[in-house]
């Protein structure tokens, strides 16, 4: 079901609404999803030079997950984040480091 605005309210099988306001879009083959959710990144680090994180949104991509896999920023100190995405993500350590030492103000996942 959409609402004035054009956003869906509700999805639902054939003939489960009232038909008061209903406006049926056929679907039949088309994924229809609120988002994706990304459990497998490396933007621990990517989050904090470029926050739009574009690529993930190119992909539908609306909830990411950090911190999930040995390339991760939650418990690391600067330095040794910027050695790991050095080596796995070939990301400059003169880039990287500088950035981190400005910009990680957290030490748990829970920060």
């Amino acid at each position: 079901m959409i609402d004035e605005s054009g956003r869906f309210e509700e999805i639902g099988p054939c003939n489960s609404f009232d038909e008061e306001g209903l406006k049926i879009i056929d679907a039949n083959g088309k994924w229809i999803v609120p988002g994706f959710v990304d459990s497998h990144t490396h933007y621990d680090a990517e989050v904090l030079a470029s926050p739009g994180l574009k690529e993930s949104a190119r992909h539908g991509v609306t909830t990411i997950i950090l911190g999930s896999c040995s390339v991760s920023a939650v418990f690391n100190n600067p330095e040794d984040t910027a050695d790991s995405f050095t080596r796995v993500e070939a990301i400059p350590r003169e880039v990287m480091l500088p950035l981190l030492e400005k910009e990680k103000t957290w030490t748990s996942s829970k920060e």
